[in-house]
């Protein structure tokens, strides 16, 4: 999940009863959407009276940004990541999950470095990644609108197929890269496909805020065809991960203050509870800590602890195998660790 880290994020998060158990906000969630607005003003001041000079000045890539890379993208995994094997209950419960899915993972990306381009591998962590990532915002919005029938998860199902081949498409390379110019037509005419969807969707949604769940997931996915297709690659690539990941860390956050705010259930949350805000705090600042240890110092680390023995084979283990197997897992396990039934949930409340 697919990060508000203020302690007391406003009108996201409400203490509802002793001891603080707060909820989340489903207008709350929606706001994050404003990043798609903000965008859409720079873009425009940038084509309309700065002459592209921003577009000019910024990376193509976000990641290439070090506070963006810094809160977005890798922390949110790894926060995920700690909740999963941060707390006994859930290791017990998700255990044999884990193991298997653990063991498709390492096999997979262990023989595809050896027998695969690395082409394909890209092509598949970009589609896995892309898929989760459109998959929570979608899902959030069914809750929101609820309407039975096809007509909703054709919609979604189709975005998400837009989102694949859009993404793909910014992130060929080598030979892969002839095929560029296919995928970002297939985009534009699968994006005409959302729209007229969401257009159908529209008229049978009673509610005003499954309305804007729509509009705004429907956006979601379009303006970064719009933004891509008009240059502005950075903005097609920082919108929906922004979005992914700001309301992933509501959920990670507001779980955290109902499982751990009264009785914390690890000597981590224990020494947070005696801060103020501290619980609030604890699961952003611990995954940015992590993730940029590892990613950043990682490889060097481990270089130096194995005397460089498997430096020359394994460049980037750290900073590329271990974080992209948790990747590998978060994707996974976070298609189910949220459903309703499951032990996540009882720690998780949810209002209009």
């Amino acid at each position: 999940m697919q990060s508000p880290t203020l302690p007391h994020p406003p009108g996201l998060v409400r203490a509802i009863a002793p001891p603080a158990r707060v909820t989340l906000s489903l207008r709350g969630l929606l706001a994050i959407y404003a990043i798609i607005p903000v965008c859409a003003l720079v873009y425009a001041i940038d084509r309309l009276a700065l002459g592209s000079a921003i577009r000019d000045a910024l990376p193509r890539n976000p990641d290439h940004l070090f506070v963006y890379g810094l809160l977005f993208g890798w922390p949110h995994i790894v926060a995920s990541n700690v909740i999963l094997f941060g707390n006994a209950e859930y290791r017990r419960a998700y255990r044999a999950r884990v193991l298997v899915a653990s063991a498709i993972i390492v096999a997979f990306f262990g023989a595809g470095t050896v027998f695969l381009p690395y082409e394909v591998l890209a092509v598949v962590a970009a589609t896995i990644t892309i898929i989760h990532v459109l998959k929570q915002q979608i899902g959030i919005g069914a809750g929101a609108a609820r309407l039975s029938g096809r007509l909703y998860p054709i919609w979604g199902w189709t975005g998400i197929a837009t989102g694949v081949v859009l993404y793909n498409a910014l992130y060929l390379d080598g030979d892969l890269a002839r095929y560029a110019g296919t995928l970002d037509a297939t985009a534009y005419a699968l994006a005409a496909l959302v729209l007229l969807l969401a257009i159908a969707c529209d008229r049978r949604i009673t509610t005003a805020l499954g309305r804007a769940f729509l509009w705004g997931n429907t956006a979601m996915i379009l303006v970064p065809v719009g933004m891509h297709a008009t240059g502005y690659d950075i903005f097609a690539l920082a919108i929906p991960r922004i979005i992914h990941d700001t309301t992933a860390f509501a959920f990670y956050v507001a779980h955290d203050r109902n499982r751990h705010g009264a009785a914390p259930g690890n000597p981590l949350y224990r020494v947070a509870a005696r801060i103020p805000g501290g619980v609030y705090w604890l699961a952003p600042l611990l995954a940015v800590t992590i993730a940029y240890l590892l990613e950043r110092h990682g490889d060097r680390v481990f270089h130096l602890a194995t005397g460089g023995v498997l430096t020359a084979s394994y460049p980037e283990i750290i900073s590329l195998g271990v974080l992209g197997y948790l990747a590998m897992l978060h994707y996974y396990t976070e298609a189910f660790t949220w459903k309703t039934g499951s032990p996540y949930r009882r720690y998780i409340g949810m209002r209009p």
